[in-house]
């Protein structure tokens, strides 16, 4: 297949498949479980670090929360009991978002290979493991990675370039198993392999536009706290978008059979709303 063919195969399926819509769902879902993976982050770092770590993250929170969420912040970072309950709901909402990630990534894999796998519900539990920890597992190699560079960038000659064909090398490694266990029909391991990188590249893309936006976050300082969870938003919008353009390319690249075929949408969308209108009442 030749390049220009699989680039407008590629687009075409994505479009045929709803992929910008299904990354919204995963959006959300992903900011829903974050957030309280960061309140849980506040109550483990305030009992670490004792009274005088607690007061900073409290004076962090007011200044991005309202009112009742920082009363709330307080409480859980202060008391026993608030610490306690904190916790509980966040891991209990943590859990339900990141149930709710691999649910969508699933729902939106059946839809990129067009068909629905079946599985039990041992196998979901282990896929729903193996997906999360390789989402995880990509976010924290993110961080990590974005951090050593604002450490060391200046100091030690070409570590920048390492560091970001190290944070492809990792993601693509990250993103393997989720290619590998969320299609409803078994791949080979050779299959997975150009979607896997073309996601690994694309998240890599992503993090190098946030480090731009954050050595010019001073810019920007007037849209407060809304502009920082419209930003992640939008950035976790896209990073979906990227693992969901990653399946129709190994759709595309090894099974073109089930790739969109070249009539426009539309025009495919009609044809099955006539078919049914010419159907015989039951």
């Amino acid at each position: 297949m030749e390049l220009r063919q699989a680039l407008t195969s590629i687009y075409r399926t994505a479009s045929d498949r709803d992929v910008t819509f299904l990354a919204a769902g995963f959006a959300y879902y992903a900011f829903v479980s974050l957030i309280p993976l960061v309140l849980l982050a506040f109550v483990l770092g305030s009992l670490l670090g004792g009274e005088a770590l607690a007061e900073r993250l409290i004076t962090a929170a007011g200044d991005l929360l309202p009112a009742a969420g920082d009363e709330l912040v307080t409480d859980a970072l202060t008391t026993e009991a608030g610490r306690a309950e904190a916790s509980l709901v966040a891991l209990l909402v943590a859990t339900w978002g990141a149930l709710k990630v691999f649910r969508g990534l699933s729902k939106a894999f059946d839809e990129v290979y067009g068909t629905a796998g079946e599985v039990s519900f041992l196998e979901e539990v282990r896929d729903g493991i193996v997906v999360i920890v390789a989402i995880g597992g990509a976010l924290v190699l993110m961080i990590v990675i974005g951090v050593v560079l604002g450490i060391v960038a200046r100091e030690i000659p070409f570590v920048g370039t390492l560091s970001w064909l190290a944070l492809v090398l990792g993601l693509f490694f990250a993103f393997l198993p989720i290619y590998y266990v969320l299609p409803p029909v078994s791949v080979r391991f050779v299959e997975i392999v150009p979607g896997a990188a073309v996601a690994a590249i694309g998240w890599t893309i992503l993090q190098v536009g946030f480090q731009v936006y954050a050595a010019n976050a001073a810019r920007y300082a007037a849209y407060g706290a809304v502009g920082v969870v419209l930003l992640f938003v939008t950035w976790l919008y896209f990073a979906g978008i990227l693992i969901l353009v990653g399946a129709v390319v190994n759709v595309v690249v090894s099974r073109p059979d089930v790739a969109a075929p070249e009539s426009p949408r539309s025009d495919r969308t009609e044809k099955r709303y006539n078919d049914s209108a010419d159907r015989p009442d039951q």
